[in-house]
C-alpha cells in the first residue's frame, strides 16, 4: 500500500500518503525512495499490477482452504518475484557509497523482512508442489 503511493504523482496522492513517504525518508534515510531510480519505480508498477493482486488471490486462496496446485504456482511467481525485487533493494543499500554504518544497516533492516517473508513463501510453496508432484507421481 505504501509502496504503491511512489507510483502516484503529488497532486494526485491520498490525504496522508506524501506525510508517510516524507516521514520514512526522514527517518531511515531511503535514498531508493528519495531517488526514485527507473529500476526501482519498474518493481514498483510490478507490485501494484502483479505482486498486489496475486499476494490478495493467494491469500484468499489460503484462508479459504481452496488453494490448488494452480494456486501454488502462482504464489512461487509472487514469491520470486518479491524476493528478487527486494533483494535488488539490499544490494543497492549494502553497495552505496558513503553511507554510515547506522544509516546502512538500518536500511537493510528495513528492507530484510520483505526478503525473508518472501523467501519464506518459496520455500513453503515450492514444498507444497513437491508434495502434490509426489502424489501424481504415485498416482
Amino acid at each position: 500500500m505504501v509502496d504503491g503511493g511512489f507510483a502516484i504523482p503529488a497532486a494526485y496522492k491520498l490525504p496522508g500518503q506524501q506525510f508517510m513517504e516524507d516521514f520514512h525518508v526522514a527517518s531511515n534515510e531511503d535514498f531508493i525512495v528519495l531517488e526514485k531510480p527507473a529500476w526501482f519505480m519498474s518493481f514498483i508498477w510490478v507490485e501494484i499490477l502483479f505482486q498486489l493482486p496475486f499476494f490478495v488471490y493467494g491469500a484468499y486462496k489460503l484462508l479459504t482452504k481452496t488453494s490448488t496446485p494452480t494456486t501454488y504456482l502462482w504464489m512461487l511467481v509472487y514469491g520470486v518475484n518479491a524476493s528478487l525485487t527486494t533483494m535488488a533493494c539490499l544490494a543497492e543499500v549494502w553497495a552505496r557509497p558513503g553511507l554510515t554504518d547506522a544509516v546502512r544497516y538500518n536500511l537493510l533492516a528495513v528492507y530484510a523482512p520483505f526478503f525473508f517473508i518472501s523467501g519464506y513463501i518459496v520455500i513453503d510453496v515450492f514444498q507444497r508442489l513437491q508434495g502434490d508432484l509426489k502424489k501424481v507421481k504415485r498416482d
